[in-house]
Parts: C-alpha cells; structure tokens; sequence
C-alpha cells in the first residue's frame, strides 16, 4: 500500500503531498517503531525529500530531520553506522525497539546481486538482500535530504560519517563488483557532505620565510606541511565546527 501511495504523490500534487506534513506523527512512529528492514518507509520519505512541487511547504522533510533524526537513538535507528575495526568496514544496523534484530557485518558482505526469486529458500541470503537494500535506500535518503540546505543535517551526517571512514569504506569496495552502485552512492555521500566544509590554507605560503635552516626545523616544517595538507582532506577545524554550531542553533529550527 505504502508503494502505491508513493506512486500517487507526484509534484504536481499538491494535495496529497500537503497531507503527509499532517500525519507526521504517525510516519515517524511507524519509522521508530519498525521491527525489519524492508526499507518502504526510507523509499517513502526519500520521494517526499525529493518533490519539486512549486509552493509546497515540505515541513515533514524539515522536521525529520530537526526533530527526529537529531535525537542520537533515532539516528542510529534509521542510519547504519560504519567503523573501521582490525582493518575491516563493518555495519551495524540498529532497531531501537528491537534490540535483539540488532546486525554487525562486514561491509563486504552485502550483494546487490542478489536476486530475490533465487533465494527465497536460503534464509542467510535472505537476511543480507534485507540489509542490502535497507543499506541503500538509506544512503539515497541521505542525499535526497541534502538537496536542500541544512545546516542541522550537514553537522549531524559529517560527525555521524567522518571522512576517514567513508574514504576507507568506498576504498575497500573497489575490487567489489557485487556492490557497484553502493560504492557509487558513498562517493556521492562523502562528496555531498564532506566539501561543505573547508579548510582556509591548504598547504603553507611561498611568502612564510623560514630563517632557521637546521634540520630539527627542516623536519617540523615538513611535518606541519604534511598536517595542513591531510587536514582539508580529513578535519573539521574547531573554528569551522563552532561556527556549524551556532548556525544550526539560529537556522536548525526551521532547516
């Protein structure tokens, strides 16, 4: 039914897409409360996130994101989490009411490949076609949510996935031909959030004259070099994460 209503909710409309933001209550918990992984409800905001229907008030996208998404639990809840753990990506998928549907896999693991009538009797294939698909279409809601500006979802997402272990995860995907459009979608993922931030300097001034020339200073030079060069790629200086900070405080409400 949820495909079908989906399918009902084009731009032009309005009518039916205005309604969404009164039953905002009664998707969130369907959201939170969900005990699987099939991902009709992600397929279902991400149409939402994407609508371009002139004068619509998306406020349900908007407060998905300020007040559902940002609360920690709920975030873990809908958005698999990655950590780099003894050379290995692996995914945790979390249910919130349902611990015991709990999931930790290598990120390898999960095949695109998989087709659905073939495996019906194999109940572990089964359980990796669920995660792969829910995987997927989470990572689209994400990039259908930064099409429009916000600074509560950009803090939230570049802390949530920092770029050392986005880097890692599409790098270890690259031999992986069983997860294409995943590996497309992170590089997609780590382009979208991560250029929102930027570093000032990104290696030193051919002005900065250095009158010490002794080896000691030779090397701390190098290392500071190295240091800026890494950080553009791989920090968010506490300048620019203040500044996120107090952006999301003055705009979050209503972004």
């Amino acid at each position: 039914m949820l495909e079908l209503c989906k399918q009902g909710l084009w731009d032009f409309e309005l009518d039916g897409l205005g309604q969404f933001n009164y039953y905002e209550v009664d998707v969130f918990r369907a959201i939170e409360e969900q005990q699987s992984y099939h991902p009709v409800y992600l397929k279902l905001m991400d149409h939402i996130a994407r609508s371009n229907a002139p004068s619509l008030n998306n406020t349900i996208r908007n407060h998905f994101i300020v007040n559902f998404l940002k609360k920690e639990e709920n975030l873990k809840h809908v958005v698999p989490l990655l950590e780099f753990v003894d050379g290995k990506i692996l995914v945790t998928f979390t249910r919130k009411k349902d611990p015991k549907m709990n999931r930790t896999i290598p990120l390898d693991e999960l095949d695109e490949t998989l087709d659905l009538k073939t495996i019906k009797n194999d109940e572990h294939k089964l359980n990796i076609y669920c995660l792969t698909n829910y995987f997927q279409a989470c990572m689209e809601l994400l990039l259908a949510l930064r099409m429009q500006p916000s600074t509560t979802l950009d803090l939230m997402i570049v802390q949530y996935y920092n770029y050392d272990v986005l880097d890692k995860a599409i790098k270890s995907l690259e031999n992986q031909k069983k997860l294409h459009q995943i590996r497309l979608i992170l590089s997609d993922l780590l382009d979208s959030f991560h250029n929102y931030f930027t570093l000032s300097m990104t290696k030193l001034p051919k002005q900065l004259q250095i009158l010490d020339k002794t080896l000691e200073m030779v090397n701390l030079m190098e290392e500071v070099s190295q240091f800026i060069a890494k950080a553009s790629n791989t920090s968010i200086s506490d300048t620019k994460l203040g500044i996120a900070k107090e952006k999301e405080s003055k705009a979050g409400i209503t972004r």
